[in-house]
């Protein structure tokens, strides 16, 4: 559970004030209305190095009052990369909502293209997708165990859940391709 701290004031000022305090500012979205917190740093960095952190469901408490929420985004210093500002929505159970699934190779040691020295050219890292609050997907995945140099992965060829509506590609969408290793410039 993480502890977040209201807030009363917004704005540059204030962000560049709560940022001093190790702090980082902070909106929760719920269906009906918006609040303001602050996060620590320390639980903000803590948070944005969970894997797959967008998709993780958190448990938050503000004011003693909990919260399940999902990150909806984060802004970093374009210069040190800490967090400046995050967003977060609570989700409720069993509702719909819209993530990006990431895309999990399996079996990379055993792909028969990669041991002739192939390479996996990911085009794409993720797949936007709605899918029930109770159950989101760790990842939508592909066993690269049968792939040789050439191959193109299709979305159709990724193992997708039933219950993923996918927003983004249409079946045939090529998303990586294991390609050949290209040969040292003479």
């Amino acid at each position: 559970m993480i502890n977040l701290f209201s807030r009363e004031m917004f704005g540059t000022k204030s962000a560049k004030n709560i940022r001093a305090k190790d702090m980082v500012p902070v909106v929760i979205y719920s269906k009906s209305n918006q609040e303001c917190a602050n996060m620590s740093y320390k639980d903000a960095k803590t948070l944005l190095t969970t894997p797959n952190f967008m998709i993780s469901k958190v448990d938050v408490a503000l004011d003693d009052k909990p919260y399940k929420v999902l990150i909806k985004d984060v802004q970093y210093h374009p210069l040190t990369g800490k967090p400046l500002h995050i967003d977060l929505f609570v989700i409720e159970p069993d509702q719909k909502i819209r993530v990006t699934l990431p895309i999990a190779f399996k079996n990379k040691q055993l792909c028969p293209g990669m041991k002739l020295g192939g390479i996996l050219n990911v085009l794409t890292k993720g797949i936007k997708s709605v899918v029930s609050s109770n159950n989101i997907p760790e990842a939508v995945t592909f066993d690269l165990a049968q792939s040789n140099i050439g191959d193109a992965i299709r979305l159709k060829d990724l193992n997708i859940p039933s219950d993923v509506q996918v927003l983004s590609f249409t079946a045939n969408t090529t998303l990586a391709t294991i390609i050949s290793p290209s040969k040292p410039k003479e």
